[in-house]
């Protein structure tokens, strides 16, 4: 019985599993075996909130000749002034 493709909405993480080196070996020839196709198995994992951080890097300008006068662009507008939260997602 085939089974649906499952949605894409949930993203994907592919991890490539691939046979030992023995086991790319022909048992009766002794020659390297080819790669002839895939099989896919794909299964739902829960990921429990995640956080991350995000970096913001902001380029700092200054003249050369007055060794002086910096410049860099404002952050955007925070969920907090000066506070390391960001913004809460709603669904």
């Amino acid at each position: 019985m085939q089974h649906r493709p499952l949605p894409p909405e949930p993203g994907r993480e592919i991890i490539e599993i691939e046979p030992d080196a023995d086991e790319k070996i022909c048992e009766g020839c002794h020659s390297p075996k080819e790669r002839i196709g895939e099989e896919v198995t794909g299964k739902f994992d829960s990921v429990p909130a995640c956080f991350k951080v995000k970096c913001y890097v902001r380029d700092k300008y200054a003249c050369k000749q007055c060794e002086g006068n910096i410049s860099f662009a404002p952050l955007p507008p925070m969920a907090i002034d000066k506070g390391i939260g960001g913004r809460r997602l709603t669904g």
